[in-house]
């Protein structure tokens, strides 16, 4: 079981796009819950953007002018859904893992700030719980601490903390300990853990391996969760021509030159193969080493903001540090927007390339 959930703060970027379809593809999601869209009308085009998967179904909340708004998706070969239902900030989908034939309820939730809104919520939720009586994972954007702990700040808010626990308590939810950090907001110096997951014994009994991860904050003030029985370790990644490329001037020249310096001693179609490797291996070694490749320059500022989040949840940092983060934050969005403008350039003046 693989589930992903993630408030984005607006998904209309291309940068979040692609950061969304990235995790999806490298942690083979199953289900993801796509959280504060700002997204008024969802249709098939943009789906497909964030999961280009034929098996890809999908169902929404709209978004109420600016404010919230998510996205459910789920890949049918290995959830089979058979009933969507949903309200005002949560999304529910009833339907069967294939491949452990195990039914079950997975809830995404994106709690409001009001107060009596949550508590509505907290109701509307508790009564679906006791009518569909099936194990249950629930999971998202809950916009309430339980413990002081869970804001660096060390506020708490009693009623609004003591009505959560009274509702998870009266649907025996239990919570899964938080991998890869306890923070999962972050806002300049203030940190709060506002995502959560949680489950009931049932299901816990079934994905008993299954752990919460926090993976890195990349384009939103939330850190992304999955939920997993392991991450995935990187494994052989297919190769990829990237669109930014055609922007270098003597690309063509550069991969002929490649495409001749391959082996030739095999023999047959197996020779064609080795050649096809070798000039990716090539191309792979010239975009890191004279072109740039800005997905790995992306992934790398967002592993070092992790790194200083993560110091700034056991201290606060000191101002070198602080204005590290500050830059490396700025950095984050440059890398993100760098590939979407190149596409944008080429686009308008055409593409030459044969």
């Amino acid at each position: 079981m693989k589930v992903l959930s993630w408030n984005l703060c607006g998904l209309g970027r291309a940068g979040k796009l692609r950061a969304v379809s990235r995790l999806i593809d490298i942690h083979n999601i199953e289900v993801c819950f796509l959280l504060e869209t700002k997204i008024k009308t969802c249709t098939d085009s943009l789906i497909f953007r964030v999961w280009n998967n034929s098996n890809v179904n999908w169902a929404c909340n709209e978004a109420e002018g600016s404010r919230g708004g998510m996205i459910a998706l789920w890949d049918d070969t290995k959830f089979q859904v058979s009933s969507v239902e949903y309200g005002y900030g949560w999304i529910g989908l009833y339907g069967q893992h294939m491949q452990s034939g195990f039914i079950c309820a997975i809830v995404g939730v994106y709690a409001p700030c009001s107060m009596s809104e949550k508590r509505d919520l907290w109701k509307n939720l508790c009564i679906l719980r006791h009518a569909f009586p099936i194990p249950w994972l629930m999971m998202g954007d809950f916009n309430k601490t339980l413990n002081q702990i869970d804001r660096s700040s060390g506020y708490l808010h009693i009623k609004g903390s003591s009505a959560f626990r009274n509702f998870l308590d009266s649907c025996h939810l239990i919570e899964y300990q938080l991998a890869g950090g306890y923070f999962t907001w972050s806002r300049n110096c203030l940190m709060s853990k506002l995502d959560r997951a949680f489950s009931d014994e049932s299901f816990l009994l079934q994905f008993s391996n299954v752990m919460l991860h926090r993976l890195p904050r990349e384009m939103s003030d939330h850190c992304p969760l999955l939920v997993s029985d392991s991450l995935l370790e990187s494994g052989y990644r297919p190769f990829k021509f990237l669109d930014c490329w055609l922007q270098f001037p003597n690309l063509k020249n550069i991969i002929r030159g490649f495409w001749f310096d391959g082996c030739t001693t095999f023999p047959g179609r197996f020779r064609f193969l080795k050649k096809l490797s070798f000039v990716a291996a090539q191309l792979r070694r010239w975009n890191k080493d004279d072109f740039g490749d800005q997905e790995y320059k992306l992934q790398v500022v967002i592993s070092q903001i992790d790194d200083l989040e993560r110091k700034q949840e056991a201290d606060p940092l000191c101002p070198s540090d602080h204005l590290k983060l500050e830059s490396l934050i700025k950095d984050k969005w440059t890398y993100s927007r760098l590939p979407s403008l190149i596409s944008r350039k080429l686009s308008n003046k055409g593409n030459n390339f044969r």
